[in-house]
């Protein structure tokens, strides 16, 4: 079986990827013209929707080529690990809710103190994680031979062995 994508997707897939560049692009020139206002605003929300979209459309269409081979036991293994990146991002949400919160804020230490130093440390691991796990997920879905099972036990296919970087499936 062919493990390309059709052509129809590639050429939304660009689409796409402009859109959001342009979109990008708008947003930091209306908000460093026009800080604070009400098109400033908008052009954030539509960068941000613009981006969701095409990641959404990432998503959907390794599901489509994904559905008729995958057996549950596939799509189990599958959304368990893809689910790390996502409890990653949501802890750090989370993390950034209760340090804006106000009276919490002395869990986190004061400015420019070693705990402080620690936290943003962990919330540059978290942020990480969550961003390119959530890539490598979305990859995993559009990438390779459609009817091959989901099978692997890691994250990121990659390990060092013997001094140099070799792929694991």
């Amino acid at each position: 079986m062919a493990s390309l994508l059709p052509v129809q997707s590639s050429r939304t897939d660009t689409w796409f990827l402009w859109a959001s560049v342009a979109a990008n692009a708008l947003n930091l020139w209306v908000s460093r013209r026009w800080p604070d206002t009400l098109a400033s605003t908008f052009t954030f929300y539509g960068m941000s929707g613009c981006f969701l979209a095409w990641f959404g459309f990432l998503g959907w269409t390794g599901y489509q080529r994904r559905r008729p081979y995958w057996t549950a036991e596939s799509w189990r293994r599958y959304l368990r690990l893809s689910a790390l990146p996502v409890l990653a991002l949501i802890l750090l949400f989370g993390e950034m809710t209760v340090f804006d919160s106000g009276p919490n804020r002395t869990i986190f230490g004061a400015p420019g103190s070693t705990l402080r130093e620690i936290w943003i440390l962990i919330d540059l691991g978290l942020m990480a994680f969550g961003a390119i796990g959530l890539v490598v997920a979305i990859t995993w879905l559009r990438s390779g031979e459609p009817s091959n099972q989901f099978t692997r036990r890691r994250l990121f296919p990659y390990r060092w062995r013997n001094s140099q970087l070799t792929r694991e499936d």
